[in-house]
């Protein structure tokens, strides 16, 4: 069992690490482009190709499976770890994906990224609420990655 826990710990840092590359590299990218694309008025040109594209390739599942993984992860790394690692840094890897959630629901961010990902008509404010938000609040769930990726390799030494 203390194997198990090693792995799980582990193996919550490496994704939490993941993650900060996925979402950095989102932002400098794909959400560099998407709030290119909009602010330019080519909502339309954007949406023909990526909603296909989004549908097609199951995007958004594999999207989800990978922040769900570390949901996992993190829930049994807590589990098998609660005595022999500090909790604070298990306590936050697993609240790292609520708290994102809940900005993301809070700002209102999330619908109209869900509306503009697949393809639905996006009306001036959602466009400039998307453009506004987009890169600093992936930069903000980077960074809240960071935290929880470093506090765990921190509680380590």
């Amino acid at each position: 069992m203390e194997f198990i826990g090693k792995f799980t710990y582990l193996t919550n840092t490496i994704l939490c690490a993941v993650l900060i590359g996925y979402l950095t590299s989102y932002v400098i990218t794909l959400g560099s482009y998407y709030t290119y694309m909009l602010r330019n008025g080519r909502v339309k040109e954007l949406q023909a190709s990526y909603a296909p594209f989004r549908t097609d390739s199951n995007t958004k599942a594999l999207y989800r499976i990978c922040f769900a993984l570390q949901v996992v992860f993190a829930a049994v790394s807590l589990l098998l770890n609660h005595s022999t690692h500090p909790l604070p840094a298990q306590v936050y890897a697993l609240a790292i994906l609520p708290i994102f959630l809940t900005i993301h629901v809070v700002t209102g961010f999330g619908k109209v990224e869900e509306k503009m990902a697949s393809g639905k008509e996006l009306m001036e404010p959602e466009i400039d609420l998307y453009t506004k938000l987009n890169l600093p609040l992936h930069l903000v769930y980077a960074a809240l990655y960071l935290i929880g990726a470093t506090w765990l390799v921190a509680a380590l030494f």
